[in-house]
């Protein structure tokens, strides 16, 4: 009975930091690179030196971009200009 109950507590606690990976990894996901770098000069403000702070961002930028989860600065639907005809 022991051994099932300390089981639940491990299995509980597991799930638990599954959940809080996904709700941080979700916050930081659809970021546009602006945004992404803005949230890094907050999250980094006075923990690290000015100098590796450029170098950070340039580093999670690109591995973001590498993994797709950037979106576009520019907001565009995918279906602009079809279907219109320009009168001439």
């Amino acid at each position: 009975m022991k051994r099932l109950i300390t089981l639940a507590i491990v299995g509980g606690l597991v799930y638990g930091a599954a959940r809080l990976v996904m709700a941080k990894k979700a916050e930081w996901e659809g970021l546009t690179e602006g945004e992404l770098r803005s949230k890094l000069d907050a999250k980094l403000a006075g923990r690290v030196p000015d100098e590796a702070v450029d170098q950070i961002k340039e580093g999670v930028v690109r591995q973001m971009q590498a993994m797709g989860r950037l979106r576009d600065d520019e907001t565009r639907s995918d279906d602009a200009g079809v279907g219109t005809v320009e009168a001439g």
